[in-house]
């Protein structure tokens, strides 16, 4: 996730969004997906996909940091191209990354992401027990493996409507994706 080129961006109302609230809605807020989560509130794959979905998040976090301080320091310091300017270049970039703190933050980002795919990893070998553990796997496979969000190429939209079809089969009828009812 250090590539600024290659993040994913945060805004915006995806399918994997609206799945992700659903599947963490509670008595208090009443979903279509209540029903289905109160009554596989005991699946396995639901509780590692929570744990996950937090490491998740945590990731994106030391990520926007990174790339924030990446861009500062870039703006400050520059990039040489020469041979000649790479030893003032880097002793420069040495300096200003130890006052902006670059490389702590691409560090936090490092072992947050390595925390995050140990999780994913124990998500994976989780057995689903229910449609919506089926559905919190599949989220997470989506949100880990594509390399932009809402990708166009094969597989990512062929597993987005699976990802559709399980929430209906896991009765969610009224779900709304993209302001389109599913």
């Amino acid at each position: 996730m250090a590539d600024s080129k290659r993040s994913t961006s945060l805004s915006g109302v995806t399918r994997r969004a609206l799945l992700a609230s659903s599947l963490a809605a509670t008595a208090t807020h009443v979903s279509p997906l209540v029903a289905v989560t109160a009554a596989t509130e005991a699946d396995p794959a639901l509780m590692a996909w929570q744990a996950w979905r937090a490491a998740h998040a945590r990731t994106l976090v030391h990520c926007r940091a990174q790339q924030q301080l990446e861009g500062v320091l870039r703006d400050s310091v520059g990039f040489s191209v020469g041979l000649e300017d790479q030893a003032a270049s880097s002793q420069a970039w040495t300096q200003a990354d130890a006052l902006v703190g670059y490389s702590r933050a691409l560090l936090a980002e490092a072992k947050a992401a390595d925390a995050e795919e140990e999780i994913a990893e124990a998500l994976w070998a989780t057995p689903a027990t229910s449609l919506a553990g089926v559905a919190a796997k599949l989220d997470a496979m989506l949100r880990h493996g594509e390399w932009c969000e809402d990708c166009d190429e094969f597989p990512w939209p062929q597993l987005r409507g699976v990802l559709v079809d399980v929430a209906r089969l896991g009765g969610l009828e009224d779900w709304q994706i993209d302001g389109a009812a599913s």
